[in-house]
């Protein structure tokens, strides 16, 4: 059985991971579809797994008491089974504020609008909200919704400000590149997408949310702060977190109940950009940053960093393989927290390697990419 693909084995300088983030690409998309695998379902009493897990809790119990972290809580999917779910100085019931997971529940409820015929994709996100995203010297590239969900709509993450003819007032940065030119990540492009639900449903944000995904999937310790939006603003916790994960590795069900389709599902995967022509690559999907190998998805993962947060949703789906992982840093930003968490994903690629008999060769580098960052 191959060893982990260790993108943390090797540290990559920022000045050429910024020369990859801004690689320019015609537009086209990719689809994946996965054979279907059969689960063991004795797969959560066998020694393997209990061994991969008490590696993995072992590192987070020898961290905490170094005080890399104050405490963390983690859990861990396969299916539709918890294999392992625990918290370490705290409970996995503890609610945290989940920022960017925010977009991925963003993502979804998009999606179902689209399903429902509410709203389509490649439609242009200004016409759907009454007003004008285009900067005159882009005119002519539309910014579509599938732009937005792709974090390819030229509107960066901050810059100087205008503000649209909303209400509420909505303020986003100067566009920096045609729609579609390339990934450049946004907090401003998600709260579009969030009021882009509030236009199409004539709802909050907060309460299509809570009414298509939240309650389905039964996350009672789930809720939303004042000041959420698209981008951010849910708040969470391991356990219910892992109910999420379950609609992942489910590939759009939970508890047998289809929330999405698999059409949508797969398309999760797919990028307006130009896939990095590499054996080892990654590239930013629907919301998801999105690895793979041989073009075949290895994996799916979204990041929740920011003060007081740092926190990890990783997903296999081909091998129906998930986990969830929240911890309280003082700032994610210190060089010891992000050697840690680097250090997390590279474990918690050995268990899906070993238990999910993932059989590809190690990489000893980061792979190459449209987007990736020091974390």
């Amino acid at each position: 059985m191959s060893a982990v693909l260790n993108w943390a084995s090797k540290s990559v300088g920022w000045a050429a991971m910024v020369a990859i983030s801004i690689f320019s690409a015609c537009s086209s998309t990719f689809e994946y579809e996965f054979d279907d695998i059969t689960l063991d379902s004795d797969v959560a009493e066998s020694a393997l797994v209990q061994r991969e897990i008490s590696k993995i809790e072992g590192f987070l119990r020898n961290r905490i008491a170094a005080g890399v972290v104050p405490g963390a809580a983690v859990s861990i999917v396969r299916g539709d089974e918890i294999l392992y779910m625990r918290g370490l100085n705290q409970t996995p019931h503890r609610q945290y504020p989940v920022l960017s997971f925010t977009k991925t529940f963003t993502a979804l409820a998009i999606l179902k609008l689209a399903e429902d015929k509410r709203l389509n994709l490649d439609q242009a996100a200004g016409e759907i909200l009454g007003t004008r995203l285009e900067a005159t010297k882009f005119a002519g590239k539309k910014i579509t919704v599938r732009h937005l969900l792709t974090h390819t709509s030229g509107i960066p993450d901050s810059g100087q400000i205008k503000r649209l003819g909303l209400y509420p007032p909505l303020y986003v940065p100067e566009l920096s590149y045609a729609a579609g030119d390339r990934f450049q990540f946004s907090n401003p492009g998600y709260r579009l997408l969030g009021a882009i639900v509030e236009a199409v449903t004539d709802d909050t944000y907060q309460a299509y949310v809570i009414e298509n995904l939240v309650r389905p999937l039964e996350m009672r310790q789930t809720r939303f702060s004042i000041r959420s939006n698209g981008a951010s603003g849910m708040v969470s916790s391991v356990a219910d977190l892992a109910r999420y994960v379950r609609l992942y590795t489910n590939r759009g069900e939970y508890s047998g109940e289809r929330l999405i389709s698999e059409e949508n599902y797969f398309g999760l995967f797919s990028t307006p950009t130009q896939k990095p022509a590499c054996d080892y690559s990654e590239h930013r999907g629907v919301a998801w940053r999105v690895q793979t190998y041989e073009n075949e998805v290895l994996l799916m993962n979204h990041a929740a960093l920011g003060l007081g947060i740092g926190g990890l949703i990783q997903i296999y789906p081909k091998h129906k393989i998930g986990f969830v992982f929240l911890s309280n840093p003082p700032t994610y930003n210190d060089g010891r927290y992000l050697n840690f968490y680097k250090e997390l994903r590279s474990r918690l690629n050995d268990f899906a390697v070993q238990v999910g008999e993932i059989d590809f060769q190690p990489a000893t580098q980061l792979p190459c990419a449209l987007h990736t960052v020091p974390w």
